[in-house]
């Protein structure tokens, strides 16, 4: 089970954070902390550990208790949400992850991705039945998948497509256990690693003839995504 801390001295982020859902697909527990000592008790309990560190501007305490967590308690792994000016201080310290303030959800489930991509399970194939058969497909092979009412089209390199009676969402833990997957559209899960192009309202993928068409929107938000901006 994963353990997620959220804390910020002198503050309680519950009533901004609680509502966020970090996976529907594995286990966690959620702590707010607000004293630097309540981190202590989870961190003992010597479970892996996933800590965001809310701190505007790092002091010298700061990066004392960071040095001290990473070096102690490896187990733990630190997030530091802080202005980006202390994006080097997070390299020093042997941060996992650093976010730059204003924090946002998106923010945290992008660092909470990473750590399950890094430190889960490893399971990298999607195990799915057709035509009473169990099939295991890999995720390098797929190219994306695809909402059809309550249908999902899973299409793979070399053109191969699998359907199944299973809406979208259910195959949004894909995007907790490899980054590379991305939910772009609410109809659409692309693996942005088999990508060749993206141009002319269309995608095309490595080893595919067939092109998926999209949105002028969509387009323009894909281009964004692969050139990390």
């Amino acid at each position: 089970m994963d353990e997620i801390i959220i804390y910020k001295e002198g503050e309680n982020l519950k009533d901004k954070f609680s509502n966020l859902r970090f996976s529907y697909q594995r286990k966690y527990k959620l702590f707010f902390a607000h004293n630097y000592n309540q981190i202590g008790f989870v961190l003992n309990k010597g479970a892996d550990i996933l800590l965001f560190y809310f701190k505007e501007s790092l002091d010298d305490q700061d990066r004392i208790r960071i040095k001290n967590i990473t070096l102690n308690y490896p187990n733990a792994s630190v997030c530091i949400c802080s202005d980006k000016k202390f994006a080097l201080d997070a390299w020093k310290l042997d941060a996992f992850y650093f976010s730059e303030y204003p924090i946002l959800s998106d923010s945290l489930m992008s660092a909470y991705k990473r750590y399950v991509s890094k430190f889960g399970d490893g399971d990298k194939e999607l195990v799915i039945k057709d035509d009473g058969e169990v099939v295991k497909i890999s995720f390098d092979k797929i190219t994306y998948l695809q909402a059809d009412g309550n249908y999902t089209m899973i299409h793979q390199k070399g053109d191969r497509r699998n359907i199944q009676t299973k809406q979208l969402g259910s195959f949004e833990v894909l995007t907790e256990k490899d980054l590379n997957m991305v939910r772009v559209h609410r109809s659409l899960i692309l693996n942005m690693r088999n990508i060749k192009s993206v141009g002319n309202k269309q995608v095309s993928f490595y080893q595919s003839k067939n092109l998926l068409e999209i949105s002028a929107s969509l387009e323009v938000k894909l281009k964004k995504l692969l050139l990390g901006s």
